[in-house]
């Protein structure tokens, strides 16, 4: 395997692990990687927070805010309910 292609896997398993849900083809069900395109820079999207980062130029990666998780504590904080 190319070290292009190990970048770009290892850049989408952070998103993923981040809680991005990657936007895909829908004529294959594969991560559409140029979401993000722009000369040089390609890359996905996520279909939550509409974020896109480039797989060249992007290492920092932050949580997806869009996550039930998140939309959960944003709830709890606007009617002050403290977690379980």
């Amino acid at each position: 395997m190319s070290k292009l292609y190990e970048k770009r896997d290892v850049h989408i398993r952070k998103l993923q692990d981040a809680g991005h849900v990657l936007r895909t083809n829908p004529y294959d069900g594969l991560i559409d990687e140029y979401v993000l395109y722009d000369c040089h820079h390609n890359g996905p999207a996520c279909v939550n927070c509409h974020e896109s980062w480039c797989m060249y130029c992007a290492d920092d990666i932050e949580p997806c805010a869009e996550t039930f998780e998140a939309r959960a504590e944003a709830y709890r904080k606007a009617q002050c309910i403290k977690p379980d």
